[in-house]
C-alpha cells in the first residue's frame, strides 16, 4: 500500500498525544493504519514510546531539606500575603457599601424639623394648640403640653 506524504506530517504531529492516550477515534485509527504502512512513522512512534517509558522510570531528583523549608515558607508567606490582600478588599468593599447606604439614604431621609418652624400639637380646637419645642416661646410653653386634662 502506498503512503501518501501529506499523512506523515499529520501523524508525526499526533504521535505524542497518540502514546499519552489523548487523541479521538478517528485520529487514532489514521496514526495506528499509517504506522502499519509506513516505516519512517513506525520508527518515530517506536523512538516516542521508548522515551516516554525511559521517563517515566525516572525517579525525582533529590531535594535538599534546607531548599524544601525554603520552598515551604515562600509558600506560606504567598498564603498569608493573599488571604490580607482579600480581607483588605473585603473591608474596603464593606467602607464603601456603607459610605453609599449613607449617602443615597440621606437623599431618601425625611427633612428634619426647622427651629424656624415649630411643630405644632393640634387639637381639636383652635384655643387648645400648644407649641412644641419652640425656642421663641415662654419657658412653659417650651415642652409638649396637654391643655386638656
Amino acid at each position: 500500500m502506498m503512503v501518501a506524504p501529506g499523512n506523515c506530517t499529520r501523524v508525526s504531529a499526533l504521535v505524542g498525544a497518540f502514546i499519552d492516550g489523548e487523541l479521538g477515534h478517528t485520529d487514532r485509527l489514521l496514526v495506528a493504519r499509517h504506522c502499519d504502512h509506513c516505516p519512517r512513522c513506525d520508527a518515530e512512534l517506536q523512538a516516542a514510546r521508548t522515551i516516554k517509558v525511559g521517563l517515566n522510570q525516572l525517579s525525582a531528583p533529590a531535594c535538599s531539606d534546607h531548599l524544601l523549608n525554603r520552598l515551604r515558607a515562600n509558600v506560606d508567606h504567598e498564603r498569608r500575603t493573599t488571604v490580607r490582600q482579600y480581607a483588605t478588599i473585603g473591608l474596603l468593599a464593606t467602607v464603601t457599601a456603607t459610605a453609599a447606604a449613607l449617602i443615597v439614604g440621606g437623599f431618601f431621609a425625611p427633612p428634619a424639623a426647622h427651629p424656624a418652624h415649630p411643630q405644632v400639637a393640634r387639637t381639636d380646637f383652635p384655643s387648645e394648640q400648644a407649641y412644641v419645642g419652640d425656642p421663641y416661646a415662654p419657658a412653659s410653653n417650651a415642652y409638649p403640653v396637654s391643655l386638656r386634662q
